[in-house]
């Protein structure tokens, strides 16, 4: 379901993958995916000699790292691990661009494509019974380029961008892929046992239409405030969830002169079976942010937490439907394409 979002995020440049039946990529259906395209794991690529990996990093095209980035912030990953996207290359004649840290040509720029994001539309906080866990597990926010202003055109389109527009193509685009599911097992390709199985056809929590139309606001407000002048995605972390932007700015501290060992730090601290609890990497008792309550207080609010994909049951059309309710614009109607 994500594969729709970013595409309206990136223009359609990204050519997002196919998975098959085994849930494994196939290298033979990769969508749109022309000659001269090398992917690797993203995970095998950091894995490499340290000069080499360094390498990799460098050359992380940053409009498509802004923008997965911006995706991550509007559709709340919890398994967004290193083996979970993939580095494309596309090696183009006389190019030479620079490296990340400067000096001399790194090769060429590699973009990131997720090929497991099932894991989306978590609770941004997890409260048990036995404390609060961090619901977003995305690396890339370990990443140095989350350092780094948003790329010129990520910001430019996040300036232009008509929030309501941008939800209501998302929802038709589901929509659409529920419908080609059904024609699947209309063709036998799949039983509906399988469709089932698969947690077909998508589903969404009550709730995400607001969200995701509150995030792209703030977003864009915060864009058209600071008019892109020094505004960092870790910045826009902060302005759209000030608890996970402490949070990661917390497991991060002192580890930036060694952005792979950061890298691989997130990696244990986020997407270990012993994960810790918010509680003991922020202190409660002190605010998030300057003027905001104590962290405590804020946690008390959190409901606790159910079964988030048994909380999917509303049909894109019917979120569609109900948007009207919201008074975004006479646009989200079918209608109104």
């Amino acid at each position: 379901m994500l594969v729709d979002a970013g595409i309206l995020l990136e223009g359609g440049a990204i050519a997002w993958n196919k998975i098959d039946s085994k849930n494994q990529l196939n290298p033979n259906i990769l969508e749109g995916t022309p000659l001269g395209i090398y992917s690797q794991a993203l995970q095998d690529s950091l894995a490499k000699k340290r000069r080499e990996a360094e390498a990799v990093l460098d050359t992380l095209d940053s409009h498509n790292f802004s923008v997965m980035v911006m995706l991550g912030l509007l559709t709340n990953p919890s398994d967004a691990k290193l083996d979970n996207f993939i580095a494309k290359t596309k090696k183009k004649k006389n190019a030479k661009p620079t490296s990340a840290r400067g000096g001399a040509p790194a090769g060429p720029r590699r973009k990131l494509v997720s090929i497991d994001n099932e894991d989306s539309f978590i609770y941004s906080i997890l409260s048990l019974s036995t404390g609060h866990l961090v619901g977003v597990r995305n690396i890339l926010f370990c990443f140095p380029q989350m350092e780094k202003e948003i790329d010129s055109r990520a910001r430019a389109w996040l300036a232009s961008a008509r929030p309501e527009i941008v939800l209501r193509d998302w929802l038709k685009d589901l929509m659409k892929k529920n419908r080609d599911y059904q024609q699947m097992v209309r063709s036998h390709m799949l039983t509906r046992d399988e469709l089932r199985e698969l947690n077909l056809p998508v589903k969404l929590v009550p709730g995400i239409a607001e969200q995701i139309h509150r995030k792209l606001c703030r977003m864009k407000e915060v864009v058209l405030l600071k008019k892109g002048q020094g505004l960092t995605l870790m910045d826009l972390l902060q302005q759209v969830d000030p608890v996970l932007h402490r949070y990661y700015v917390k497991i991060k501290e002192g580890r930036q002169s060694d952005p792979l060992g950061m890298i691989s730090h997130g990696m244990d601290l986020l997407f270990s079976r012993s994960s810790p609890m918010i509680e003991d990497i922020l202190p409660p008792d002190q605010p998030v942010e300057v003027g905001t309550p104590p962290l405590k207080d804020i946690l008390k609010q959190v409901p606790l937490f159910q079964d988030y994909v048994n909380d999917r049951t509303q049909l894109p059309e019917v979120i569609l439907s109900l948007s009207l309710s919201l008074s975004l614009s006479l646009s989200l109607s079918l209608t109104h394409s």
